[in-house]
């Protein structure tokens, strides 16, 4: 059982365990977590830890680029969650512009999002951003 936020969710521990170091670490060590098979979620958007959910079990992931970038890069990095960083880097590839490209990358610095940050260098010399 895993809560965020009012939201509970009854999810498999041993796929949890397999896509994120944070589970792996909640349900495998001697903690209180793996003593009463649940786990609390804090600082994670109920919505964005949905999102998460549903990637786990679906590979499928859509968000708001603007409004939920954030949010996505932030879970990733709690959870120790790399295939989640690996899959917004390919989705935001080819969002990037003049625009939103430099707050892109200074969100990945921020949550560790290395193919991010990479992919977003690229766009910086691809794109002729000046820094100014």
């Amino acid at each position: 059982m895993v809560i965020c936020g009012e939201d509970v969710h009854r999810l498999h521990s041993a796929l949890l365990a397999s896509k994120a170091g944070f589970f792996e670490a909640a349900l495998n060590a001697p903690m209180v977590e793996r003593e009463e098979g649940k786990i609390n979620i804090g600082g994670v958007e109920p919505e964005i830890f949905k999102k998460v959910v549903k990637f786990i079990y679906e590979q499928d992931l859509e968000f708001d680029l603007e409004d939920e970038l954030e949010g996505l890069l932030d879970a990733a990095d709690h959870f120790d969650f790399a295939e989640l960083k690996t899959k917004v880097n390919e989705m935001v590839k080819g969002a990037l512009d003049e625009e939103n490209v430099l707050a892109t990358a200074g969100l990945a610095e921020l949550y560790n999002a290395k193919e991010l940050l990479a992919t977003c260098i690229e766009a910086v010399v691809r794109l002729e951003v000046r820094l100014e």
